[in-house]
C-alpha cells in the first residue's frame, strides 16, 4: 500500500534532477526515483535540500528556492498520504524555504500554508526550537502581507518561546524577527539590540543578503528613528553594492529606493535624486512594485520639501497605487509623510484613498500600539492646535505627551521634530531665551546625527548665533569623551577575538559618526604585508577589492607604514560615480606588543562628517588608550579559550586503552606498519574487521602516533545509541530541539576539535546522519540539531566497521560518496583464527594479567590448555578469548586452569527461567543471547533485528531502554 501511495511522488523532482548536469552522479539521481518507503522519501528530500545548499553557496538563490520548494512539496505529499515519519525533516525544510522565499520574493501564499502545517508538527513532536522559529517566520510573513496584528501575535508567541529556551544560538536565529517585532511596536531601542545581533551573525556567516527587504526596511527605519543617520546610509549603500554584485536586481532596486528615501529625509537632495531616479528605472525594468512604491514616496517627499505640492501629490498617488500592488506592509510610510498629508488636507486635496486621508491616519495612529506612531500623531495634533490659535497650555499638553512616548520608544529623530515644535511654540509666545536655549541643544543633537543646520526650519535658524555654535562644539567634545568610555565598556562583553573585532569596528563607527568601517589586520613584520579584512561594518570584501576602493587602500597602507593616523579625502578620477565616491577617511593604527598589527578604517560618502571634530591633541590619546585596552582584552580572550579547551579535554576526552597490540604474525606486523604511516597523515582512515578483532585499540594507537596526539580522542559507538539519538550525539543539539533536550549539548564532532573522532561501527549510521557527516567532513562546519549557527571543528575522522561497506553501498544502506570519503586509507584487521601463534601469545598475556588481578598465583596455563585454545575458531576473536581466559581464572579451583570454551554460546537456554526473571530481564537476556550469536550484527539477513522480527530502529530503542551495549557483550 505504501508503495502505491509513493508512486506519484516520483515525479517532477526526479525528472528535473535527472536532466540537471554537473551536480550529482547518476547514482544520486536514481536513488531519488526509488521512493518506496519512508527512508527513501527522506533521502530524496535530503538530496534536493543538498542541491539547494550548493546553489546557495554559488549565489543562485532562484535555483536554491526551486529545489527547496520541491523537497517541501514531496514531504508534504508524503505526510498527507503516508502518515508519519518525516515530521522533523519537513519542519527543517519549511524553515529553509521561508528564508529562500523572502530572498527571491516569491511563493508567499504557499509558504503560509506550509508554515502553519510545520507549526502543528513541531508542537506534536515536542520540537520547541522549531515551534518558536516557525512562529517568528509566520509572524513576519503575516506582517509582510499587511496582517500586522495577527503577525504581531505570532511574533510575540515566538519571542516568549525563544526567551524560555534562552541559549545564544536560538537568540541569534530569532534576532531579526525580534527586531521586527519591536520595530513594529515603535520600540526602537529594543529593536536595535536584536537587529545588531542579526547583522553580526549574517556578516560572520557571509550570507548578509538573507536580511530580507522587509527587515531591511525595518532596520533602516530603526536606525533613522534612533538618530544613527550615518550608519543607516552606510548600511543601505553596502546592501545595494552586495545585491548588485551578486546579481539580485530586485533586491538591488529595493535597497537603492530605500537609500534614496533616506537621503531625502536627511536633506541630501542631490544624492537622493540620483538614487531615486535610478531606482525608478531599475524597479520598472524588474516590475518591482515594492521598490516603485518606496521610490515614488521618496519623490513625493522631495517635491514637498521643495515646496512643489502638486507634484508631491501626483507622486504620492502613484506611490499608493504601487503599494497596493506590492501587497506588503505600508505602515512605516506615515513616519515620513505625516507633514505632507497634513498640508494636502489644509490645501483641499482629495485623499488618495479613504484609509490614506490625513484625518483618518491621525486617528489610527493616536490609537496605535506603536509608541513611535502615537508620539508622532500627538505632535501633529499639537501643531493643529497651534495653527488654530489654541492656548499654549493645550498645545504643550500634547507636545509633552509626544515627548514621553518618543523617549520611551528611543525615537531620537522624531523627538527632535517634537522639540522643534516646542521651540516654535516658545517663539509664538515670545519666550525667546527659552527658545534659544532649546535651539542650542537641538543643534547639538542634530549635528551629532550627521545632519546639517538646514534641518531646522528657516524661522528658527535665524535665532542661532555664532556663540551658540561655539558652545555647541565644546559640549560635543565633552559628549564624545562620555561616549568613548561607554564604547570601552561595551567592548568588555566580547567572548572571542572575532567578536571583539566586530564590536570595536561597529562601536567606533557610531562614536565617530562614520557610514562605513573596517579592521585590516596584518601579519608580524618581516612577512609579506597582505591586509586581512578581520571585520567589516557596512563594508564587504567585494567593495574593498573594487577599483573604487583603491584610493582608500593607499591611505590605509600609508597609515601602516608611517604608524600614524590619517585624516584625508581620497583622490578620485573625475569619472567616479556618486555612489562610489568618499568624502572623508580616517585611519587609526592598532598596535599589539609595540608592533603595528592593524588599521581601523572609517569613511563617509554622503554626510559632511570629515572627522575634523577630533582635535590633533585628542587623537593620539584616543589611539594609545584604545590600543592598550584591545591588547588587554585579547590576552583575556586567549586565556579564557585556553581554559575552556583544557576543561573540555578533562570532561570529554575518551579514556584511551593502555593495552599494547600483541602479535608475532607477519600480516599483523605489516598492518601495524601501514597504520603507523597512516597515523602521520591527516587522511581519513577506515578500519575493517570482524567483531572483537581490536579495531578500537588500533585506532587509539593511530591517534597516539599522530600529530594530534595531544588533542582529544573522542569515540562514538553507533551500535550503542538509538537511531533517533545518533544525530544528537554526533552533532550536538540545542535546548528544546526535541522532547527531553533540556539544555544545549555539544556533540562528539565539536568536542573532537584539534584531535581525533573515532566512529565505531560506522555502517550503522542512519542515512540522514550519513548525509550530514559527509558535509561536515568536506567543510569542517555543521549545525547542532535544532541550531542555526554554524559550528566549526578541526577534527580527524577514523572509522571502523565489521561490515563490508561496498556491499552496503550496493544494497542502498550506505552512501557511496561517504564510503569513498572514508576509504582513503583502508586498514583490514585479520580475524584471530588467521593469526597463527597469536592465540597462544595473547592467551598467556591475558592469563598473566588476570592471575595477577585476582591474586591467583597458584594457577598454571598448561600446554594442553593452549592446544585447546588453538583448536577453537574464535568467532568473537580477541575479545572472546579475553573473556574466556578471565572467566577461567575467576572460576577455577586449585592450581589447574579450567577452560570452558563453548559455554559462551551454548548451555544457557535451560537457565533462562530458573530465577523467575521479570519480562524486561527476560528480554534483556534473550536480546543479549541473539547478539552474541550474530557476533553483534544488527541488521541484514543474518542480523539480530531479522532474527527477532523487529525493525532495526525498534531494536536500538529496546536495547537503549534495557541498558544493552553491543560492544561490551560477554
Amino acid at each position: 500500500m505504501a508503495s502505491k501511495k509513493m508512486d506519484f511522488i516520483k515525479g517532477p523532482l526526479f525528472e528535473r534532477l535527472e536532466k540537471k548536469d554537473g551536480i550529482r552522479g547518476t547514482n544520486e539521481d536514481k536513488r531519488i526515483g526509488f521512493l518506496s518507503d519512508s527512508e527513501k522519501a527522506r533521502e530524496a528530500a535530503e538530496v534536493a535540500a543538498n542541491f539547494a545548499r550548493q546553489f546557495i553557496s554559488r549565489g543562485d538563490y532562484e535555483a536554491a528556492y526551486k529545489y527547496r520548494r520541491d523537497a517541501v512539496e514531496k514531504l508534504d505529499i508524503y505526510l498527507t498520504y503516508c502518515g508519519t515519519g518525516l515530521e522533523r525533516l519537513f519542519v527543517e525544510s519549511v524553515l529553509e524555504l521561508s528564508k529562500l522565499s523572502f530572498a527571491v520574493g516569491r511563493g508567499m501564499s504557499a509558504l503560509a500554508t506550509y508554515l502553519r502545517k510545520g507549526l502543528g508538527l513541531a508542537e506534536t513532536s515536542g520540537n520547541l526550537r522549531s515551534h518558536a522559529l516557525i512562529c517568528l517566520h509566520l509572524g513576519r510573513l503575516l506582517a509582510y502581507q499587511n496582517k500586522v496584528n495577527e503577525g504581531l501575535a505570532f511574533l510575540e508567541k515566538g519571542k516568549d518561546e525563544v526567551a524560555e529556551l534562552g541559549d545564544s544560538d536560538i537568540l541569534k536565529a530569532a534576532a531579526e524577527f525580534l527586531g521586527l517585532y519591536y520595530s513594529l511596536q515603535g520600540r526602537f531601542r529594543e529593536a536595535l539590540i536584536h537587529f545588531e545581533r542579526a547583522e553580526e551573525y549574517f556578516i560572520r556567516e557571509q550570507n548578509r543578503l538573507f536580511i530580507y527587504p522587509m527587515t531591511l526596511w525595518s532596520l533602516g527605519v530603526t536606525l533613522f528613528a534612533i538618530g544613527q543617520v550615518p550608519r543607516a546610509l552606510g548600511f543601505f549603500q553596502s546592501y545595494l553594492h552586495s545585491a548588485r554584485d551578486m546579481g539580485l536586481p530586485a533586491v538591488s532596486a529595493i535597497a537603492r529606493s530605500i537609500l534614496g528615501l533616506a537621503l531625502t529625509v536627511a536633506g541630501k537632495q542631490r544624492e537622493a535624486l540620483y538614487h531615486l531616479d535610478s531606482s525608478l528605472k531599475e524597479a520598472e525594468e524588474t516590475k518591482n512594485s515594492y521598490s516603485l512604491f518606496i521610490a515614488k514616496a521618496g519623490k513625493a517627499i522631495q517635491a514637498f520639501q521643495e515646496g512643489d505640492l502638486n507634484n508631491a501629490f501626483e507622486w504620492f498617488q502613484s506611490a499608493m497605487r504601487d503599494g497596493q500592488k506590492a501587497k506588503s506592509a505600508l505602515i512605516f510610510i506615515n513616519l515620513y509623510i505625516f507633514d505632507m498629508l497634513a498640508e494636502f488636507c489644509r490645501k483641499g486635496f482629495e485623499p488618495v484613498s479613504k484609509e490614506w486621508g490625513y484625518k483618518e491616519q491621525l486617528q489610527i495612529c493616536l490609537k496605535d500600539q506603536s509608541l513611535h506612531l502615537r508620539g508622532v500623531a500627538m505632535r501633529m495634533r499639537a501643531m493643529e492646535k497651534m495653527r488654530a490659535g489654541e492656548s499654549a497650555h493645550e498645545v504643550m499638553e500634547d507636545l509633552t505627551s509626544s515627548i514621553d512616548c518618543l523617549q520611551q520608544a528611543g525615537a531620537a529623530l522624531a523627538l527632535i521634530d517634537t522639540r522643534i515644535a516646542v521651540a516654535a511654540l516658545y517663539l509664538r509666545e515670545g519666550n525667546i531665551e527659552e527658545m534659544r536655549d532649546l535651539l542650542q541643544k537641538l543643534w547639538q543633537a542634530i549635528s551629532g546625527m550627521g545632519l546639517e543646520l538646514t534641518y531646522l526650519p528657516r524661522e528658527l535658524r535665524q535665532h542661532i548665533h555664532d556663540d551658540d555654535l561655539q558652545r555647541t562644539a565644546r559640549a560635543s567634545e565633552r559628549s564624545l569623551l562620555d561616549r568613548y568610555f561607554e564604547f570601552l565598556h561595551n567592548l568588555d562583553g566580547a567572548e572571542t577575538e572575532g567578536d571583539l573585532f566586530h564590536r570595536a569596528v561597529r562601536l567606533f563607527s557610531q562614536l565617530l559618526g562614520a557610514e562605513r568601517g573596517a579592521l585590516f589586520w596584518l601579519p608580524a613584520r618581516g612577512r609579506r604585508q597582505e591586509f586581512d579584512l578581520r571585520a567589516g561594518y557596512n563594508l564587504t570584501r567585494r567593495e574593498i577589492d573594487s577599483e573604487a576602493f583603491k584610493p582608500s587602500m593607499k591611505l590605509i597602507q600609508r597609515a601602516f607604514r608611517q604608524n600614524q593616523y590619517i585624516r584625508a579625502k581620497p583622490e578620485y578620477s573625475r569619472y567616479i560615480s556618486v555612489e562610489d565616491s568618499v568624502s572623508g577617511v580616517l585611519c587609526l593604527p592598532i598596535e599589539v606588543g609595540a608592533e603595528v598589527r592593524g588599521i581601523l578604517y572609517y569613511d563617509n560618502s554622503y554626510l559632511r562628517i570629515n572627522f575634523d571634530f577630533l582635535s590633533n591633541q585628542w587623537v593620539p590619546l584616543l589611539i594609545d588608550h584604545t590600543n592598550k585596552y584591545i591588547a588587554h582584552l585579547l590576552e583575556l580572550i586567549d586565556l579564557r579559550e585556553a581554559a575552556n579547551r583544557l576543561a573540555a579535554d578533562k570532561v570529554y576526552q575518551h579514556e584511551q586503552l593502555g593495552d599494547p597490540i600483541i602479535t608475532q604474525d607477519p600480516s599483523m606486523l605489516s598492518m601495524l606498519d601501514k597504520a603507523e604511516k597512516a597515523a602521520k597523515s591527516e587522511a581519513t582512515v577506515l578500519v575493517t574487521g570482524e567483531t572483537g578483532t581490536g579495531k578500537e585499540l588500533l585506532v587509539s594507537r593511530i591517534h597516539k602516533q599522530s600529530p594530534r596526539c595531544d588533542g582529544p580522542f573522542i569515540v562514538l559507538d553507533a551500535t550503542s545509541i538509538p537511531e533517533n539519538l545518533v544525530e544528537s550525539e554526533l552533532f550536538g543539539h540545542e535546548k528544546g530541539a526535541f522532547t527531553g533536550a533540556e539544555s544545549r549539548k555539544r556533540g562528539r564532532i565539536e568536542i573532537a576539535h584539534g584531535g581525533t573522532l573515532f566512529i565505531d561501527e560506522v555502517g550503522e549510521l542512519p542515512l540522514q546522519v550519513q548525509v550530514k557527516l559527509l558535509r561536515a567532513l568536506e567543510s569542517r562546519k555543521f549545525y547542532r540539531v535544532g541550531g542555526t549557527q554554524t559550528v566549526k571543528s578541526d577534527f580527524r575522522l577514523v572509522a571502523a566497521t565489521n561490515r563490508r561497506l561496498g556491499d552496503e553501498v550496493r544494497a542502498g544502506r550506505f552512501r557511496q560518496d561517504l564510503f569513498y570519503r572514508l576509504n582513503v586509507l583502508p586498514i583490514v584487521l585479520p580475524p584471530l583464527r588467521e593469526r597463527g601463534n597469536d592465540i597462544s601469545l595473547l592467551a598467556r598475556h591475558f592469563f598473566n594479567r588476570y592471575a595477577s588481578k585476582y591474586a591467583r598465583k597458584d594457577l598454571v596455563l598448561a600446554r594442553e590448555d593452549e592446544d585447546a585454545l588453538n583448536g577453537y575458531s574464535w568467532p568473537g576473536n580477541v575479545r572472546e578469548l579475553q573473556n574466556v581466559v578471565e572467566r577461567a581464572v575467576i572460576l577455577s579451583n586449585g592450581g589447574r586452569l579450567v577452560l570452558d570454551i563453548t559455554s559462551v554460546h551454548e548451555g544457557r537456554e535451560a537457565e533462562n527461567f530458573s530465577d523467575t526473571p521479570t519480562m524486561d530481564e527476560l528480554q534483556r537476556r534473550y536480546i543479549r543471547f541473539i547478539l552474541e550469536k550474530t557476533g553483534g550484527q544488527i541488521y541484514g539477513e543474518d542480523g539480530a533485528a531479522s532474527i527477532l522480527g523487529m525493525k532495526r530502529s525498534t531494536l536500538y530503542t529496546r536495547m537503549y531502554k534495557l541498558g544493552i551495549k553491543n560492544r561490551n557483550l560477554r
